[in-house]
């Protein structure tokens, strides 16, 4: 398994690749957290690059008051992060990506809730900012596709291609899901 991450938008602004990790620190649990995001900090103190993610939800773990909120039956890790000594020019990897990207796809899109419920979450940061709670709200969903053909960097690859991927990442950590981030400029 190569572990590998390609950041778009990096040191420099230019693209950069992080590979062969010292260690991969991984927090599968929420009692993990605290230690995973400790030992991540120590390696940074002591000159090491880091590179990965950290979810969403990790955050319940490090508030008390929103511990109820993890949901039970989560996909992947909470904090995945690589440990690396730099990173490494990233042109190699691009030109992989790219070819790969020429026989990848994908299925369409599908979101994971319903009309309805969206209808009713929108309601509901209506009344959130009717009531001045907030002034805005930034709603998203889930939605769920698959590869059908090619690889998970071929899919980046084809993403750089039909768009700009200005601040996009690749990340295989060898541990939870691969994440294809494309985010344009």
């Amino acid at each position: 398994q190569v572990t590998v991450i390609l950041i778009e938008h990096g040191p420099g602004g230019a693209p950069a690749l992080f590979e062969a990790p010292r260690e991969v620190i991984v927090a599968w649990r929420p009692s993990e957290v605290r230690r995973a995001l400790g030992r991540a900090e120590a390696a940074r103190a002591a000159g090491a690059w880091l590179a990965g993610y950290v979810a969403y939800e990790a955050g319940y773990a490090l508030e008390p008051k929103l511990a109820r909120l993890m949901p039970r039956k989560r996909r992947g890790p909470l904090v995945a992060l690589g440990v690396f000594d730099g990173p490494a020019p990233a042109g190699p990897v691009l030109e992989r990506a790219a070819e790969e990207g020429r026989t990848t796809a994908m299925t369409a899109p599908e979101p994971l809730i319903g009309r309805r419920a969206y209808g009713n979450a929108v309601r509901k940061v209506f009344d959130y900012i009717a009531a001045g709670d907030c002034y805005q709200g930034n709603l998203t969903f889930p939605m769920t596709a698959r590869l059908a053909s090619g690889s998970a960097l071929g899919l980046y690859g084809a993403f750089r291609r039909t768009g700009a991927v200005g601040h996009g990442a690749f990340v295989d950590l060898g541990v939870g899901p691969v994440v294809v981030e494309a985010l344009g400029d």
